[in-house]
């Protein structure tokens, strides 16, 4: 019974990611990572349409996501502290980096700009075996440009406005880490450690 179950659980993973019709852009997964209790996990980087529930005005919110997916050995539940907001942190703080290149290889500045709205925030997220979780890792601003690029504004303290070009192409890549609060030798379900997110291409339309 707990084999059937849990390909259940599988099968219903694999059928809603093929369904989503939300997903922009997805990056490839990550080379899975384990911590010495066993609990492994991998990761990739999502740019996703989300209807905006929060504002009066019809319209649709386009962020960068992170999603992380249970990759364990064996059949566990893993728990990992997600820290997404380092934006009043120093710069060695854990949680989400990223950076943007064109297709040259080229890292490309940041964005002059400012924003005023709610950030992700800090919490300890469980992932069930053969699951994933997806949590928003933009601040609740930016999105789609009238020019048809994208404004990337990220609580890393990434922040780039990414216009549509003839001959360029751009690239979002980064690295995730969880260093919990706490953590003693009785926490065998909590993952700590560091994800190489590969890059995930910037949808814009071009001129």
């Amino acid at each position: 019974m707990k084999l059937i179950t849990l390909l259940s659980l599988f099968a219903a993973s694999r059928m809603l990611a093929a369904n989503d019709t939300n997903l922009v852009a997805t990056g490839d997964w990550s080379e899975p990572v384990a911590t010495e209790n066993w609990p492994a996990i991998r990761g990739r980087l999502l740019i996703c349409d989300t209807p905006d529930h929060a504002s009066s005005e019809h319209r649709t919110d386009t962020a960068v996501y992170l999603e992380l997916q249970e990759f364990a050995s064996a059949v566990r539940t893993v728990r990992v502290y997600c820290d997404l907001n380092r934006w009043s942190f120093p710069d060695d703080h854990p949680g989400l980096r990223c950076e943007l290149r064109d297709s040259k290889g080229k890292l490309v500045p940041n964005s002059p700009g400012g924003f005023s709205g709610g950030m992700p925030v800090s919490c300890w997220v469980t992932i069930q075996p053969y699951c994933s979780v997806r949590m928003r890792a933009s601040v609740f601003g930016g999105g789609r440009l009238d020019d048809g690029g994208l404004a990337i504004y990220l609580a890393s303290r990434g922040w780039w406005d990414v216009h549509p070009n003839r001959t360029n192409q751009y690239y979002l890549s980064g690295t995730f880490t969880a260093s919990p609060p706490s953590l003693s030798s009785t926490n065998l379900d909590v993952w700590y450690g560091t994800l190489t997110l590969p890059p995930v291409r910037i949808p814009v339309k071009k001129p």
